[in-house]
């Protein structure tokens, strides 16, 4: 598989994973919005995790907690 097919066979896979048989009725913009999440979280968790451990120099396990606005 070259490398320029990776990322796309992945985005493949999760689309396959999103959209099952369960989960046939989803919209085509539900279902793009929800493998953009799957795709990028873990890089997202990964930004958060490095921003608390430069911010936070007490090493409280507030700093590992989703800030209070997100919850709204």
């Amino acid at each position: 598989m070259a490398t320029s097919t990776a990322a796309s066979e992945s985005n493949f896979s999760t689309i396959g994973f999103i959209h099952s048989k369960p989960r046939n009725c989803l919209n085509p913009r539900s279902v793009n919005k929800l493998t953009f999440i799957k795709s990028n979280l873990p890089a997202f968790y990964d930004y958060v995790h490095d921003e608390s451990d430069v911010d936070d120099d007490s090493g409280s396990e507030s700093s590992q907690q989703a800030p209070a606005h997100w919850s709204e």
